[in-house]
């Protein structure tokens, strides 16, 4: 009797392949996610650059307010000048005057025209205070303006324009038939004298419906120069220009220049007076 001894060896290998790429769900899943992370760090950006550009305005304001009041203290019997702060108390749409010089010349807005109205507004780009709220309205002095330099000139303030203009200009504040600013078609921003015949536009920047934006323009006829800032920043400078129409004996006007459609938005603190900024007062 023979006794079989059979030996079985049996190898048995498992290999498992582990699929490393994304699902399709996954993958939307994280492109969704960075796509919420996109969206927030942009707003998030874009909200630092507002302030950063509302401080740098709100400084260049400062800066010229301060101005504003030195030269008027030196200008002798305070001609040629005008403040409207537009503040509680400072305007009055039912009864004349309408709005205040705050600057001591008495160059009150007594006189307007245009179907619309004006009114106070709580929209402003300072921390107190408040504007003015224009729509399809034109206020202006009652007398012309006499006396001060005749061949300087700045002037200043804070606006923001509801809409843009597409076929037409507008001018939100300006010394009658002399100089003044031209808000264009998309924004555009152009200081002008010479009643116009000198124009000067903007360059690289753009006024925006529904934001604060301090503009400064000036011209200094010793020198023969133009200048235009938005915000602090220097956007138009020109030399060479020759003077041809006075600035005294011209009315004060906001809302409006000419024919030209009203100006239907918000100004504060817009100055006037006869002394040639030059920006090295900015900081």
């Amino acid at each position: 009797m023979q006794t079989s001894s059979h030996t079985h060896t049996h190898t048995h290998t498992h290999t498992h392949t582990v699929n490393k790429a994304f699902t399709l769900i996954e993958l939307l899943v994280v492109i969704v996610i960075i796509g919420i992370l996109a969206t927030v760090s942009v707003a998030t950006f874009q909200g630092y650059f507002e302030k950063a550009r509302l401080a740098k305005a709100r400084s260049s304001y400062s800066q010229i307010k301060n101005l504003f009041l030195a030269q008027n203290a030196a200008t002798e019997g305070n001609l040629f000048t005008g403040w409207y702060k537009f503040d509680e108390g400072d305007i009055n749409p039912s009864s004349s005057p309408y709005v205040l010089d705050k600057s001591g010349a008495n160059n009150h807005l007594t006189e307007a025209s245009g179907t619309g109205n004006f009114s106070l507004s709580y929209d402003t780009p300072l921390d107190s205070g408040s504007s003015i709220k224009i729509n399809t309205k034109r206020i202006y002095s009652d007398a012309t303006l006499s006396g001060g330099p005749s061949n300087k000139i700045t002037m200043a303030g804070w606006i923001k324009t509801e809409d843009y203009f597409h076929s037409h200009a507008t001018g939100p504040f300006w010394l009658w038939a002399s100089a003044g600013f031209i808000l264009t078609q998309e924004g555009k921003l152009s200081f002008y004298i010479n009643n116009g015949l000198n124009i000067m536009d903007a360059t690289g920047k753009k006024i925006s419906p529904n934001k604060w934006y301090y503009i400064i323009g000036s011209y200094d006829g010793d020198r023969q120069i133009m200048r235009l800032w938005i915000d602090g920043d220097l956007v138009a400078s020109q030399s060479g220009v020759v003077r041809t129409v006075d600035f005294q004996n011209r009315r004060l006007v906001i809302g409006q220049k000419y024919s030209t459609p009203y100006f239907n938005g918000w100004l504060d603190e817009v100055m006037f007076f006869p002394y040639a900024f030059n920006g090295k007062e900015l900081k």
